[in-house]
């Protein structure tokens, strides 16, 4: 009775933290990066105590990542990459122990889906909110002064933050309408307003790279759902015929979205479309972790490199430092120069396998394979973090991958419990 007992204290302490997670996130890396070490404490110490190790850590995601973290590990130790930044090569792990104690919290709490998807949803109905009059005023509700960037970063204050967030944060916003509302006319009613209000508020951002990926993850999963064809088609046209709306009429936004972008795509020399990939900006990060991958093909220049050496000059493209930054700003060239080929084949291989499951999926839901349902929509956030073509944050940013390993838990919960 009193293990019992301790068992359920323990659990209920890492469901609260979880609880309190995605709020967290407001407040910078601190916070969250101790939240996410408490939980992963807490879980293991809980597995090892009840004598679980076989259950949660003999599959097949934790031998892959733990293969990859002492990769990195190693990686780290070859380029004596000892400093602050590449530590992230030694930390690694820590993001693996975190979605396998967000799978034994899921097993542990019977009520754990359901609070914390509605916790989530509580605190993105007051982003809203607090969005809406920061639009309107130039504070938000706290007094908080919005980012000069973008028209409204509500508690992200000057971090341009809130866009990446939203469409981030998505995928348990759909969940708990998903699962946790009872009433099918008004589950479609209260997902066609998340949508339209997430799809409004991130283009009100001006962070263009969060729009496509909330676009990806909202294309993805609307076709997914089980409603009819005629109700996935309003959806979609809602959600398309406002962003058009928007960038449209409103001048602030197509200017960022459409006038800028175009500018950068064009080449400033020969005025023609299409030159430059993404950016020069973005160009230029490329060329230089091509450099680096150059210079050290197998095992690249070591861990959150980048930063540091993005101005030595063996791998500068110009006198003036051009392209230097805190990493390339794509995790596909951030691994190929920083880890080389041997860390690139991990990320190859963790993005053929999901995409692989992803499609699988698709094709067993046409076929109406309910044992597949709702693990499918926890692969769509990782198979949008793993789409090559479009500018990312850090492999190595913890405020990222965060959202990755989250939704990971998830995804274990699904697979491995519920067979």
């Amino acid at each position: 009775m009193k293990k019992q007992f301790y068992n359920n204290l323990l659990v209920k302490i890492n469901s609260f933290f979880l609880y309190i997670l995605p709020i967290s996130l407001v407040t910078g890396p601190f916070i969250p990066n101790l939240i996410v070490t408490l939980v992963c404490f807490i879980g293991l110490f809980l597995i090892i105590y009840n004598k679980q190790l076989k259950h949660y850590f003999t599959n097949s995601f934790f031998k892959f990542f733990l293969i990859f973290s002492i990769y990195l590990i190693i990686n780290s130790i070859l380029n004596r990459n000892f400093n602050l930044n590449g530590i992230s090569g030694y930390i690694y792990i820590r993001y693996i122990i975190f979605s396998i104690a967000i799978w034994h919290t899921l097993e542990n709490n019977i009520n754990f889906y359901k609070n914390f998807t509605r916790f989530v949803l509580l605190f993105v109905l007051l982003l809203f909110i607090d969005s809406i009059f920061q639009y309107f005023n130039e504070t938000d509700l706290l007094g908080i002064q919005k980012s000069s960037y973008n028209k409204i970063s509500s508690f992200f204050g000057l971090k341009v933050k809130l866009g990446a967030y939203l469409a981030r944060i998505y995928i348990f916003v759909f969940m708990f309408i998903y699962l946790f509302l009872d009433k099918k006319l008004l589950n479609i009613l209260y997902f066609n307003i998340a949508n339209l209000l997430c799809a409004s508020i991130i283009l009100f951002t001006g962070e263009r790279t969060s729009f496509f990926i909330f676009i990806l993850n909202f294309f993805l999963i609307n076709f997914i759902t089980k409603k009819s064809l005629f109700d996935k088609t309003i959806t979609f046209l809602a959600v398309i015929l406002t962003s058009i709306i928007i960038l449209v009429n409103i001048k602030d936004v197509k200017i960022r979205y459409i006038d800028n972008t175009y500018e950068q795509l064009k080449d400033s020399n020969t005025n023609t479309l299409g030159y430059n990939f993404f950016s020069k900006g973005h160009e230029n990060h490329y060329k230089i972790a091509y450099k680096m991958f150059s210079d050290s093909k197998f095992f690249g220049q070591g861990p959150n490199s980048f930063r540091i050496l993005c101005s030595e000059e063996k791998f500068r493209i110009s006198v003036n430092g051009e392209g230097c930054s805190t990493h390339p700003h794509n995790i596909y060239m951030q691994l190929l120069g920083e880890t080389g080929l041997i860390g690139f084949l991990f990320l190859l291989i963790a993005f053929f396998y999901i995409y692989s499951l992803l499609i699988i999926g698709l094709l067993k839901i046409r076929k109406k394979n309910k044992t597949f349902e709702n693990r499918i929509y926890f692969y769509v956030p990782i198979a949008v973090y793993l789409f090559p073509l479009m500018p990312t944050g850090s492999f190595f940013n913890s405020w990222v991958n965060i959202f990755i390993y989250l939704p990971m838990g998830f995804l274990l919960y699904e697979v491995y419990s519920k067979k």
